[in-house]
């Protein structure tokens, strides 16, 4: 019985070391999953906003996908594909 313990202590210790157990190297970057993406319909109109749930410090707020700058999803017209862009230009 020690041994199944021994084994997994050692295997637990390796995965923390490794990056295994999260996978991620930044746990709160976007998408990860400390902060995963969240998708909520807008007010008026049929698309669905795709952000982050928590603000992150970057270099660029705005770029494509972060927090002030979501993914946009909205239905074609007489098609059954949607569409998925950026709210505001990026430049």
């Amino acid at each position: 019985m020690n041994w199944r313990f021994s084994g997994f202590l050692i295997l637990t210790v390796i995965f923390l070391f490794t990056g295994f157990v999260f996978g991620y190297d930044d746990l709160f970057k976007p998408g990860s999953y400390f902060n995963p993406y969240v998708v909520t319909p807008e007010p008026f109109g049929s698309k669905w906003e795709i952000k982050p749930k928590y603000p992150v410090i970057e270099e660029s707020p705005f770029k494509p996908g972060s927090y002030f700058n979501p993914y946009v999803i909205k239905p074609l017209p007489g098609r059954r594909q949607y569409e998925i862009r950026p709210r505001f230009p990026s430049w």
